[in-house]
């Protein structure tokens, strides 16, 4: 996914991208974010949970599409 808001679209959670821009939190700062960050930025306790389910499974999609394209290039 290239934009935050399209990620956030697709968790249910569109509301927060005008938040996270104004917090300037974007793919390199969400693989840090924990639920005090969450808890810090205001959101509740619902919908951090949902962030930390979230989070981890972009690293696993982000993982596997930098793999793919390196296999790519290489071939």
């Amino acid at each position: 996914m290239e934009h935050i808001e399209t990620w956030l679209e697709s968790i249910g959670l569109p509301q927060y991208r005008s938040l996270f821009k104004e917090h300037q939190v974007d793919f390199d700062v969400l693989h840090d974010i924990t639920n005090e960050d969450l808890k810090e930025l205001g959101i509740p306790l619902g919908y951090r949970k949902r962030f930390l389910r979230a989070i981890p499974l972009l690293r696993v999609d982000t993982g596997s599409v930098a793999q793919n394209d390196a296999s790519e290039r290489l071939t």
